[in-house]
């Protein structure tokens, strides 16, 4: 009736020594990682190493060789993020340096005296900055080493206050208890450089990352309430990463408290740059649709913002998925454009510059993008535009070289599903339609002016000029005059 189970290797992680007893051999390996088992041992304890290999790159093996001559015999562990990365096969330009029983600064001391003594260097070589500012029980040391940049600090367990995300205590820890006081497991592991060996003190670090799952070192109420802005760098690393986030984190994230600690902890700074992380990651719409799960819409943009702009994205992205190549920034005003396409010009600016703390150039491209597609739609949202001359003349009122973000609202908009982008995009090509772009009148406004008076008649008759020279595209100035 008892099968005694090896787990088998996730993915390429290893756990040495972790058994489960289950009643039911056959049951799934996901339903047995996930909690429904009878009863599980640890051979080696709570505390786990995977043997997986980390493959370090010339600088990281010259920095942790320099560490390692430092503090010889000693547990120094690079924590968080440079190791999730490593793990997941991506490069890492930022350390945190996790010490034990001494501060960031005293180490930073001995360490650049023996990087400068090795490297023939001086101390002013390196920039190095203390940063009492973010708590004032902690002592954080910045500096840069072999192009990596680096912080140093001591394991530690923190306490909070109901009215700020900043630590109002800061002692000395051991690992399980930085591990624990963590945003998510996946960002609680440790590279120890003495062993070479990666440390997993919450025991689902290692599981979290090979498949795909975020979930809080603790309680994820409890790391909820001291530090809110967790719920967005959740979303955000759903978003970037792909992962799922754990069915508690959901729980406790539409927790009306959380909500409410959100408004009141964290500086709308801190929020437009996770929002902006979002609005970069190849999941937006996920992210917004996550947002929109949990009840933070409101406390994130505004309500009457809000309010659609899930699926605005979502159809967006499809739109811009049919683009063969989108740069990053046409991607970005395209997704931003969508999201308040419903909004007041008032309202772009209020949430994108007063709510996100985002720049006002930022908020102009979007209303520029929502202006130049109101012209472009009635061109284009029975099909693509029968005179080529049209579309040309287009570019030329709208003084833009780009075309991607506006034709992709105006499909949102209308709903037409024509023309795709490659089509238009084809036909932009064919037809030489950027030729517009920075079109002059072969005729001069001062020149027109005397010849039929002044007045509104002058520009009409020079956007008129523009329809003729586009199609008569070989007229000379003598031919304009005529006409």
């Amino acid at each position: 009736q008892w099968g005694v189970l090896p787990i088998p290797r996730v993915g390429e992680f290893a756990e040495p020594g972790l058994m489960i007893l289950s009643r039911n051999g056959l049951a799934p390996l996901r339903q047995r990682l996930e909690g429904k088992w009878s009863y599980l041992r640890y051979a080696s304890g709570p505390s786990r190493t995977s043997y997986k290999a980390i493959e370090l790159d010339e600088a990281e093996l010259k920095l942790f060789g320099l560490l390692n001559r430092v503090k010889p015999g000693s547990d120094i562990r690079i924590a968080g993020g440079w190791v999730r990365d490593k793990l997941l096969g991506k490069t890492c330009e930022d350390i945190d340096i996790a010490l034990e029983n001494e501060t960031g600064a005293v180490f930073s001391e001995a360490l650049l005296a023996e990087y400068n003594r090795l490297e023939g260097s001086s101390a002013r070589a390196v920039t190095l900055s203390v940063r009492p500012d973010q708590s004032k029980h902690l002592e954080t040391t910045m500096f840069t080493l072999y192009g990596k940049s680096i912080d140093a600090v001591h394991l530690r367990k923190e306490t909070y206050t109901e009215d700020s995300r900043v630590p109002a205590e800061v002692h000395f820890g051991t690992p399980q208890e930085d591990s624990n006081r963590r945003d998510f497991t996946i960002n609680a592991l440790f590279y120890n450089l003495r062993s070479e060996q990666v440390e997993d003190h919450t025991g689902r670090g290692l599981h979290d990352l090979a498949n795909g799952i975020l979930r809080t070192p603790v309680d994820p109420l409890t790391t909820l309430a001291d530090d809110p802005l967790r719920l967005l760098r959740g979303i955000r690393f759903a978003c970037q990463l792909g992962f799922e986030l754990d069915g508690e984190f959901k729980w406790a994230a539409r927790d009306e408290q959380i909500h409410a600690a959100l408004e009141r902890k964290v500086s709308r700074e801190r929020v437009g740059t996770e929002i902006r992380k979002i609005f970069t990651s190849k999941r937006v719409s996920m992210g917004l649709r996550l947002i929109e799960e949990f009840g933070i819409g409101g406390c994130v943009f505004s309500e009457t913002s809000f309010q659609g702009m899930p699926g605005r994205v979502f159809a967006a992205e499809e739109i811009l998925n049919e683009a063969e190549e989108v740069d990053a920034d046409a991607r970005l005003n395209s997704l931003l454009s969508a999201a308040f396409l419903k909004s007041s010009h008032r309202e772009i600016e209020r949430v994108v510059v007063e709510r996100l703390r985002w720049s006002r150039a930022l908020a102009k491209a979007a209303l520029t993008i929502l202006h130049r597609s109101g012209r472009l739609a009635p061109l284009v949202k029975n099909g693509l535009p029968e005179n080529p001359n049209d579309l040309k003349y287009w570019f030329y009122k709208s003084k833009s070289d780009s075309w991607i973000p506006e034709l992709a609202l105006v499909r949102l908009a209308t709903g037409a599903p024509h023309p795709l982008l490659k089509e238009m995009h084809g036909m932009v090509e064919q037809e030489q339609a950027l030729t517009g772009v920075g079109m002059k009148p072969l005729l001069r406004g001062d020149v027109i002016a005397r010849r039929l008076g002044g007045g509104r008649i002058v520009g009409i008759a020079i956007d008129q000029m523009i329809k003729w020279q586009l199609q008569n595209p070989s007229t000379k100035l003598k031919d304009a005059e005529e006409w």
